[in-house]
């Protein structure tokens, strides 16, 4: 839904454009189409707020502690006759704030923070799991993901704006039909064209 636009845009627009008045067009087109990229990737790639499980916690030294500090959670102890970690009792201020206890990770979830089923672990300030960037949206990556749904509606304008001016174009701005001047965009492939818009 990114790609295949914009690709059909540059491969039938960008030489009526760079020829144009508007030749920064295409440019600032390609410019947003980047940005989308980018952003996407950084939402996809960057650490959307996991909190480390307890068996992560014991493995590192000094973690424990500074999850606890992090999240104002009590800090995990360990039982001696079990040999695994005490499930904390909440006092009745940390359950009235949301604080909750996650039986998958074994930690305490500070407020906002969700288990999410498809990543299996617990994500602060929780949004959502965003199948286009296969990752989770929270805490750490909630901007990159902000900024990149402004560059695809950016990109959505910019590319459905350009096919629609290139396809009720009549004549060519340096004179004669933009047709005759481009005999890769018949008349009638204006039509697939409209359509293409409409879908996107």
């Amino acid at each position: 839904f990114i790609i295949i636009p914009t690709a059909v845009f540059f491969w039938q627009c960008s030489e009526f454009y760079l020829n144009s008045n508007l030749w920064l067009w295409p440019i600032f087109t390609g410019l947003i189409f980047l940005s989308t990229v980018v952003f996407m990737l950084l939402t996809s790639c960057t650490d959307p707020g996991i909190l480390p499980r307890f068996s992560l916690q014991i493995a590192v030294h000094g973690l424990e502690q500074e999850v606890a500090d992090l999240t104002g959670a009590p800090p995990p102890r360990w039982s001696a006759e079990t040999n695994e970690r005490e499930v904390p009792q909440l006092t009745e201020e940390l359950a009235s704030l949301g604080y909750r206890w996650c039986t998958t990770c074994k930690v305490v979830r500070p407020p906002r923070t969700t288990h999410c089923r498809e990543c299996d672990n617990c994500v602060l300030t929780f949004d959502h799991h965003c199948p286009f960037v296969n990752n989770c949206v929270g805490q750490r990556n909630y901007g990159y993901f902000t900024a990149f749904l402004w560059s695809v509606a950016c990109l959505a304008v910019a590319v459905i704006l350009g096919l629609l001016f290139f396809a009720v174009q009549p004549d060519d701005p340096k004179g004669g039909d933009h047709h005759a001047r481009h005999p890769h965009t018949p008349a009638h492939e204006e039509s697939w064209m409209v359509v293409l818009m409409i879908i996107v």
